[in-house]
């Protein structure tokens, strides 16, 4: 991540804290990150030196017209700092930044089969008094694993999967 980047997340989100607006302002900045992520075209133009920058901040208008005033003015500052192209990393440094502050931690939890919503509520309460922090928990699917799951927090990793047990059986007797 660059350290611009994250400078100008920082400011952003001490005016955002400030107005009293930082949720708005996180809503905001997942969304461009999103919108980043899913259309490369996007962010292959404001990276480009060849689009003016006009251009740039009328495609921009466009696509963000709906966000808060508050994101509207960063985009504005990065156009005339010619810093537009660091958009999603600030937008990814300010998410960060959100949940860094407010005790908020992702985690991954892979499973062979849909989970019910039961199940998921079970696994959110479990892994939240594992943390003691509040953990947004991404649902993968993944039929190679057989049943089971694994669970990813951070750089933790616990396989109760299928497949890893026998994995780790078959390791057992190689040795």
């Amino acid at each position: 991540m660059s350290k611009a980047a994250h400078i100008y997340a920082k400011a952003i989100y001490a005016i955002a804290d400030e107005s009293s607006v930082v949720v708005d302002i996180c809503d905001d900045m997942r969304l461009v990150s999103q919108i980043l992520t899913q259309h490369k075209e996007l962010k292959a133009i404001i990276t480009s030196p060849v689009i003016p920058a006009n251009k740039k901040e009328s495609i921009l208008k466009e696509v963000f017209k709906n966000v808060n005033s508050l994101t509207s003015n960063l985009l504005d500052t990065l156009l005339e700092n010619k810093r537009i192209g660091l958009l999603g990393m600030v937008a990814d440094a300010f998410v960060k930044l959100y949940e860094l502050n407010n005790n908020i931690q992702r985690a991954k939890v892979v499973v062979a089969n849909e989970m019910t919503t039961e199940l998921a509520q079970q696994i959110q309460q479990k892994v939240n008094q594992l943390t003691g922090n509040h953990v947004d928990i991404k649902t993968e699917v993944d039929p190679s694993i057989l049943g089971g799951f694994i669970l990813t927090i951070n750089d933790l990793q616990y396989d109760a999967s299928v497949s890893g047990k026998l994995n780790k059986f078959k390791t057992q007797l190689v040795n």
